[in-house]
C-alpha cells in the first residue's frame, strides 16, 4: 500500500489541480476577449459584426466568464498560500472550497 497523505497534502494537491484548471480557463477567456467572431476591418479596426446581437451576447458572456474564472483562481491561490491552523480546516477551508467550486461552475 502507498503511504497515507495528510490532510494538508490532500488539500494542496486538490487546490493546485483545480487552480490549474481555473488558470487555463482564465487565459482562454482573456484571449477570447481580443478575438471577436468575424474578425476586424483592417482599415478601421472596427469588428465586422459589431452591431449584431450575438456578438454583444458573446462579449457579455465572456466578461462574466473572465470575472468568475479570475475569482476562482484567486480563491484557490488563497487556499494554497493560507496558514494551516485548526480553525482554518474547520471553518475557512470548506467555505473557500465551496466558493472556488461555485465560481468554477458559474464561469461556464
Amino acid at each position: 500500500m502507498g503511504k497515507k497523505q495528510s490532510t494538508r497534502e490532500l488539500d494542496e494537491e486538490y487546490s493546485f489541480s483545480v487552480y490549474g484548471c481555473g488558470n487555463a480557463y482564465c487565459n482562454h477567456c482573456f484571449a477570447a476577449a481580443f478575438t471577436l467572431p468575424g474578425g476586424y476591418n483592417h482599415d478601421t479596426g472596427i469588428p465586422f459584426f459589431q452591431q449584431k446581437p450575438t456578438v454583444i451576447i458573446f462579449v457579455i458572456a465572456n466578461a462574466f466568464s473572465l470575472v468568475f474564472s479570475s475569482t476562482s483562481v484567486l480563491v484557490f491561490l488563497s487556499i494554497l498560500t493560507s496558514r494551516y491552523a485548526e480553525r482554518d480546516f474547520l471553518e475557512m477551508l470548506p467555505k473557500k472550497l465551496m466558493l472556488g467550486l461555485a465560481t468554477l461552475f458559474f464561469r461556464s
